[in-house]
């Protein structure tokens, strides 16, 4: 039985949430799920453990959380932001771009993500020629920018929010920097040029048409949420029949008879985003998977590592030795589901096939993760394209060349 509660993505509501139901209900709950913004995991991962509670998240997608030491034994079945940077890199390798610039905005959003893309970089063979923070991007873009010029730098991989990205493009523009090729997370407006005035571009005498000249052939790289996999039975329909394409039907379907019914859109409903949905319908199979092993009940006889089998009273108690071994079944997970087949986390397990305990799993050097192993879109902004199409099948879209990169894939076929 599952309780639910809406937090509203405010991180002080969640803890409270979680320490009022722990403290009065202690024998009632066995793990978190669902935690969706970024913030309210980062918190929540770091005191659950406390409570020898497992957490999984649907769409705390922040790369700073796949730094395990600073977040124990926090799972997220969406592919997080930093499967990006092996995209990235890919496109270097094809390209032969062997000098990275990397620019850094906020520390607590992309200090993580920003120093594992340096050090894949460098593994890669390639040069960090040059890297800086821009905090204030009124104030310190322009200092930034005349130092590549000088240097005559083209490579920019940016990990930042779109509004430093914007006022980089446009002081480029104003001292007449042409050619830069920029690197940029997909999760930014598609219509990021109509921005004028986060940061206000007017020292620069910048605005869309000049955004749009500047950003012409940018790099994109984007979560793929969908299964490739489209007509593969899930693990978690014990009659066999439905599919990650018919879940998908059927969701949609259910979205529009329910979430956006005229009497609905009167409420003030909008539309719902369902690109979360094989995250969370992976969460909630990822929870099964788990229960079941441990209750010994799973179909085909699952176990937790240690082969130990709990019933119900022994769970709830959340000893150290249960809260391990649901831990152990969640990092090696293996299933079919709606967003992946299969859906697994990208973590190096030992090589001895014995179990993948805390210290295995919550190491400073990061090669085991709770982050799900999942592909990357890759496309290009295109300046020529018509204004407000966005559809990646339109030959008259803004955003052409999409192509898809799964680092599992590459390191499955090198193991």
């Amino acid at each position: 039985m599952c309780d639910f509660y809406n937090n509203e993505c405010v991180a002080l509501t969640a803890q409270k949430i979680v320490s009022s139901r722990v403290n009065h209900e202690r024998s009632r709950y066995v793990g978190i799920g669902g935690t969706g913004c970024s913030g309210v995991s980062n918190v929540l991962s770091s005191l659950t453990w406390a409570y020898n509670m497992p957490i999984v998240s649907w769409a705390s997608g922040a790369p700073d959380m796949t730094l395990r030491n600073n977040f124990p034994n926090f799972f997220r079945t969406v592919t997080p932001h930093t499967a990006f940077t092996y995209a990235w890199i890919k496109v270097y390798l094809l390209c032969g771009w062997k000098d990275i610039v990397m620019i850094l905005a906020e520390e607590a959003r992309f200090r993580g993500h920003f120093e594992l893309h340096k050090d894949q970089v460098r593994a890669a063979g390639l040069n960090v020629v040059f890297e800086a923070q821009i905090l204030q991007p009124l104030q310190q873009t322009d200092g930034v920018m005349e130092t590549i010029k000088q240097r005559r730098y083209r490579i920019m991989q940016v990990l930042a929010f779109e509004n430093t990205w914007r006022a980089m493009m446009c002081s480029a523009w104003s001292k007449g920097m042409r050619g830069l090729v920029w690197l940029v997370y997909g999760v930014y407006s598609p219509a990021f040029y109509r921005t004028t005035d986060n940061p206000v571009l007017d020292q620069w005498s910048c605005g869309p048409n000049e955004l749009r000249e500047m950003a012409n052939t940018a790099i994109f790289s984007q979560t793929v949420m969908w299964s490739q996999h489209e007509q593969t039975p899930l693990s978690c329909d014990k009659f066999g029949q439905m599919t990650s394409q018919k879940f998908q039907d059927d969701f949609e379907q259910s979205v529009g008879d329910e979430l956006e019914s005229a009497k609905i859109s009167e409420l003030g409903g909008h539309s719902a985003k369902l690109d979360y949905a094989p995250a969370s319908a992976d969460g909630a199979c990822l929870y099964a998977q788990a229960l079941s092993a441990i209750l010994g009940l799973h179909p085909l006889g699952h176990r937790a590592p240690s082969g130990r089998i709990y019933n119900l009273s022994e769970l709830t108690e959340r000893t150290d030795r249960a809260y391990e071994d649901m831990n152990q079944l969640f990092q090696v997970a293996s299933f079919d589901g709606v967003g992946g087949s299969p859906v697994s986390f990208d973590c190096q397990l030992p090589a001895d096939g014995t179990p993948c305990d805390s210290n295995c799993r919550n190491q400073r050097a990061g090669n085991c993760t709770g982050d799900k192993s999942g592909p990357a879109w890759v496309y290009q902004f295109w300046k020529d394209g018509t204004e407000g199409d966005y559809d990646y099948d339109s030959p008259t879209s803004e955003y052409q060349g999409i192509a898809v990169y799964d680092r599992s894939m590459e390191e499955a076929a090198t193991t």
